[in-house]
């Protein structure tokens, strides 16, 4: 279903990342591995730049775990009609080297000791209670039978006590069928607010209850905006301008929709290298700076996405500055950071 609904909103800040690195392939990153942008690369390659195209990759990757636990329940099922021989291969395991499994044995089981006896707590109530209301009803049903048979009431004893455990088996059915009910609302009200909170469903006017509880999907809209404030952005001698963002899902927007010359210190951008010498300005300023860092600087624009919708760019704030206080081969460790 996520698949299907991918295409609603736009990429998300760590996608536009992705889509960046993947065109700086290389053995590593500073925060995550090879792996990531090879992927995203391939599926944008081959399905095309867009949320869907890139998605494609992950869509792919959570069928091959389908199946692969379909190929684990199937070797279950093998196991099963042929005896189990697997236990006959651990048996000789266990005698060649099995010392080690045994001394952690105990460890592990003391690890997962409380989520068990949280399940058996859960169990034993209502066997005992089966237990204590079957063992009542037999000694009343006993006694009954006594009192008539020295003469007494006993018919009415046994009456009373037949129509008590009828009418208690009807208020526990009764119970069980409003648990049952509740449990089967519960659930379907569960999945509906699942689905609206982890899906593409809603209008992005609409999310701001659901950034309460999931941020994530606010970070999935405002970077077409955001790439069009700073357009707006009057900046002369282009040839020489330079872009500077505060993160990697900034920098990543600006570079997806062709603006030019976009740089940041966030993450593996700082290793993507500073801008060239040549590029002494005017410097677009993509967030909070120190004043040490640039020099002539104004706030030339705050950005409203024009979405309804507050998320972490809404209201970040851009300026226009002369130049850098020095060479950027000199500031860049300075602007370099990893959070």
């Amino acid at each position: 279903m996520l698949t299907l609904v991918s295409g609603r909103y736009g990429f998300h800040r760590d996608e536009l990342y992705f889509l960046a690195a993947g065109k700086r392939l290389a053995w590593g990153y500073v925060d995550q591995p090879s792996l990531t942008p090879f992927l995203a690369r391939i599926s944008t390659d081959v399905f095309g730049a867009t949320p869907s195209g890139l998605r494609v990759a992950a869509t792919l990757c959570a069928t091959a775990t389908v199946v692969l636990l379909a190929l684990v329940a199937s070797g279950l099922i093998w196991q099963a009609v042929h005896g189990f021989p697997l236990l006959t291969v651990a048996s000789g395991i266990s005698a060649d080297d099995g010392a080690e499994n045994r001394i952690l044995f105990v460890p592990m089981q003391l690890l997962y000791l409380p989520r068990g006896r949280a399940g058996l707590d859960r169990r034993r109530p209502p066997t005992l209670a089966r237990s204590g209301l079957a063992l009542g009803s037999f000694a009343g049903l006993g006694l009954s039978g006594v009192v008539r048979n020295l003469g007494g009431t006993g018919r009415k004893t046994v009456l009373l006590s037949t129509v008590s455990v009828t009418a208690r088996g009807r208020r526990r059915l009764l119970d069980r069928t409003w648990r049952r009910a509740l449990a089967v609302a519960l659930a379907f009200v569960g999945a509906a607010v699942s689905l609206v909170v982890g899906l593409p469903l809603l209008p992005v006017s609409a999310l701001a209850p659901v950034l309460v509880v999931n941020k994530e999907q606010g970070e999935q809209a405002g970077w077409p905006e955001l790439a069009s404030t700073v357009t707006r952005i009057p900046v002369e001698q282009r040839s020489t301008a330079v872009i500077f963002t505060r993160n990697y899902g900034q920098a990543g927007a600006l570079e997806y929709y062709g603006l030019p010359a976009v740089h940041s210190g966030h993450m593996s951008y700082a290793d993507w290298g500073p801008p060239p010498a040549e590029a002494v300005g005017p410097v677009v300023v993509v967030g909070p700076y120190l004043p040490a860092w640039f020099i002539g600087c104004r706030e030339a624009a705050v950005h409203d996405n024009g979405l309804g919708m507050g998320n972490a760019e809404q209201g970040v704030r851009i300026s226009l500055c002369a130049g850098t206080s020095r060479p950027w081969s000199a500031l860049w460790g300075e602007l370099r950071h990893y959070y």
